[in-house]
């Protein structure tokens, strides 16, 4: 872990890769170690996490969007720079999947009713509303990421990271009409 910590996110800053957390890194590792094995890697990510501007008075369906750091497209530049095959975001891997997540009963509703979404935290509470009615037999349970143990090393890490590229990451938006669109064309 103290090499990957170190030396090899030096590496992949070194080849252009810039994320104010660890976490594309670590994707990139997997990938790597996967792909070293001729293997494909599919990381379970990519869970669509509504927001909406909360000041804005009247909302409307058309102001819901999706929002995406920009560092989340690092593991699909370094899949592409490397010629390799690997899914770094599960769900959004195929336009059925992320258009079948739209269609649930439970999201419809929400996006025609944007103000459950003023609190950013919705989007969590929302996904596990979904969840649980997909899956009822689910036993609700702490959501794990799977690196608690190493949570300790990766902070100061992340306070470097967060220090050393401040302003250079933006986030983008697809708005949520746009989104269905691109995913219903034909």
């Amino acid at each position: 872990m103290e090499r990957f910590l170190g030396t090899d996110i030096d590496g992949y800053i070194e080849q252009g890769y810039i994320a104010n957390h660890v976490f594309p890194y670590l994707q990139i590792k997997l990938m790597e170690t996967v792909d070293a094995f001729g293997g494909f890697a599919v990381l379970g990510a990519g869970e669509q996490y509504y927001r909406v501007d909360a000041n804005k008075a009247q909302l409307s369906r058309n102001d819901i969007y999706l929002e995406f750091d920009e560092d989340k497209a690092i593991p699909l530049q370094w899949i592409e720079k490397n010629a390799a095959a690997h899914e770094p975001y599960f769900m959004y891997s195929a336009p059925e999947l992320c258009l079948a997540y739209l269609r649930i009963p439970l999201i419809d509703f929400v996006l025609d009713h944007p103000d459950i979404l003023r609190h950013r935290n919705s989007s969590f509470t929302l996904k596990r509303l979904v969840f649980q009615s997909v899956w009822r037999e689910h036993i609700s349970r702490p959501k794990y990421h799977g690196f608690e143990k190493i949570e300790t090393e990766t902070a100061a890490v992340k306070k470097d990271l967060i220090e050393k590229f401040p302003e250079q990451l933006q986030s983008y938006r697809i708005h949520i009409p746009e989104f269905y669109a691109q995913l219903s064309a034909k």
